[in-house]
């Protein structure tokens, strides 16, 4: 594998191996301690560790480790992992207590892949016009997660661009990330400006692809904000 680390790769890597009582080893246990907040399946970090884990040995040592992280931030934007991310770097890996913006990344985790795609969805079956939603769709969709038409607007004029009356997917996915964290006390309140760890792992990911799969298929849990209005969509 062609690997060459980021410094900001092999940083966060050295800061991660500096909490060990053998500070150039990660064993398997530690690894699993530090990255069970990550916002990433157990199979997804069992891919991780062993690409990472050449050999295997067992243990990763500070190039396995930037190994790790930078498959880890590709799945956090998510990414499948693939060895042809190998040799791509992209969004550093957001983890709690050891990323650079650590009070940020704590208060607003990564956005997950799952939810990500629920707000795909959502997002292409209020058919954009020109890849946009315009604000009347846009309130229509938001108000009926019972926040406030205040907080509502503040969330719109945080992830708006350039004063538009638009939102592109990135955007409206950023604000209905705020509305589920809201709703769900994942945070109690927003940030004055979109973390960076947030917005490098959404606009990482390439071009949406349209929409194929019925809303019908996707497993939905009933009880999110987004569940619920893939619901009222889906009996539409």
């Amino acid at each position: 594998m062609s690997f060459i680390p980021t410094p900001d790769e092999l940083f966060l890597a050295e800061r991660i191996l500096s909490t060990q009582k053998k500070s150039d080893v990660l064993e398997p246990d530690a690894a699993v301690e530090i990255l069970r907040d990550c916002g990433l399946s157990h199979e997804v970090l069992a891919e991780v560790w062993n690409m990472a884990d050449e050999g295997p040995k067992g243990y990763l040592l500070a190039r396995d480790v930037a190994l790790a992280l930078r498959l880890i931030g590709w799945a956090q934007a998510g990414e499948k992992i693939t060895e042809n991310l190998v040799g791509r770097s992209g969004p550093l890996a957001a983890i709690r207590g050891f990323s650079p913006e650590t009070s940020k990344s704590d208060t607003y985790p990564p956005l997950s892949p799952s939810s990500r795609e629920k707000y795909r969805i959502i997002f292409l079956s209020a058919v954009p016009q020109n890849n946009v939603l315009d604000n009347q769709k846009v309130v229509e969709l938001w108000s009926k997660s019972g926040l406030s038409k205040e907080l509502l607007s503040q969330i719109w004029d945080l992830v708006k661009i350039n004063g538009q009356n638009y939102l592109d997917f990135e955007s409206f996915c950023l604000g209905m990330y705020f509305i589920q964290g809201l709703l769900d006390k994942h945070f109690i309140s927003l940030p004055e400006t979109i973390p960076t760890h947030l917005s490098a792992h959404l606009r990482a990911k390439p071009a949406m692809t349209p929409l194929s799969s019925p809303i019908s298929n996707l497993y939905l849990s009933k009880t999110s904000f987004a569940d619920q209005t893939l619901l009222t969509l889906q009996s539409s």
